[in-house]
């Protein structure tokens, strides 16, 4: 009975961990998988990356997409995993804290010179009442608290108008 796996440590310089190439058309590349360990009856093994601390300079950064392709690119999913009973687990994506100022969060749909990318933000759907959906300003201890912008997109054609902004509750099936 295995209760508790070895553990493998790699020490080195730089580590690069790439998949195979395919010279032929109708190949395709090999995959890369990152996966915890299975567990029978306790929390399964987590799959953490963290880049490098810096002493005297800024820490390392974490990147992660998927690279450009002739028609098209792929596509870079961030969830957690389904459960048959329970809660899911949750997502959070947040700036560390800064002493002088805290980093900036950008949520940005690539341009493109046809039509450029929707962006869509949803509450979950729910048996029994949907998810609520909160945009707040930030707080401020002893300044003005942060403003909440809701701003449709301008045109920079002088012949076309900017996009419209528009607030609306939705209708309710059950009620007459």
């Amino acid at each position: 009975v295995n209760e508790q796996p070895g553990s493998l440590n790699i020490v080195s310089g730089s580590v690069s961990l790439e998949g195979g190439s395919s010279d032929v058309k109708s190949g395709v590349g090999g995959s890369v998988m990152l996966k915890g360990g299975v567990s029978a009856g306790n929390m399964g093994g987590d799959v953490v990356v963290v880049s490098g601390a810096s002493d005297s300079s800024n820490s390392g950064s974490v990147q992660m997409n998927s690279a450009a392709g002739a028609s098209g690119s792929g596509d870079v999913s961030l969830e957690s995993g389904a459960v048959s009973s329970g809660r899911s687990g949750s997502v959070a994506i947040s700036t560390g804290s800064g002493g002088v100022e805290s980093g900036a969060m950008s949520l940005l749909v690539g341009s493109s010179s046809g039509k450029g990318g929707d962006f869509t933000a949803s509450a979950g759907l729910g048996g029994e009442s949907g998810g609520k959906m909160t945009l707040t300003g930030g707080v401020s201890t002893v300044g003005t608290g942060g403003n909440v912008v809701v701003e449709s997109g301008s045109s920079m054609s002088g012949s076309s108008a900017s996009g419209s902004v528009d607030i609306t509750t939705a209708a309710a099936s059950g009620l007459s």
